[in-house]
């Protein structure tokens, strides 16, 4: 007898099929291509970028769309790819920074929360 689950739609968007696996080329095939044929390589990862956010749920391809073109805008606004690659670090520990901030960080004005009052609870050991 085979037990039969049932998935809420959140859990199947997270499954494998929801997020199909993209293949990539081995690592020594990319330096190659990116020394020899950057045009090429370039377009490789335009492909490999565009199929990420079409395979994303529905709810995230516009915002992906929007963190590509920010990605885009900056590596083409620097003249090294280093520097580029250092432009882009820095963005994704910004945004690092705000999300730490924003799941950590109490609100300083208590007149903004609608909750202010903290509540006790009881911490039962889950092993005794």
């Amino acid at each position: 007898m085979t037990k039969t689950t049932t998935r809420s739609p959140r859990e199947q968007e997270q499954s494998e099929d929801a997020y199909p696996h993209i293949e990539l080329p081995d690592f020594d095939h990319l330096v190659s291509l990116a020394k020899d044929d950057p045009v090429a390589f370039e377009a490789l990862r335009e492909q490999l970028c565009a199929q990420v956010i079409d395979r994303a749920p529905e709810r995230a391809k516009k915002r992906l769309e929007g963190i590509q073109f920010t990605i885009n805008m900056e590596r083409a606004r620097c003249r090294t790819n280093v520097q580029a690659c250092m432009r882009i670090s820095e963005m994704m520990r910004s945004a690092l920074l705000e999300l730490n901030a924003t799941l950590n960080i109490a609100p300083i004005d208590a007149e903004h929360t609608e909750h202010t009052e903290q509540t006790k609870a009881e911490v039962v050991p889950l092993f005794k």
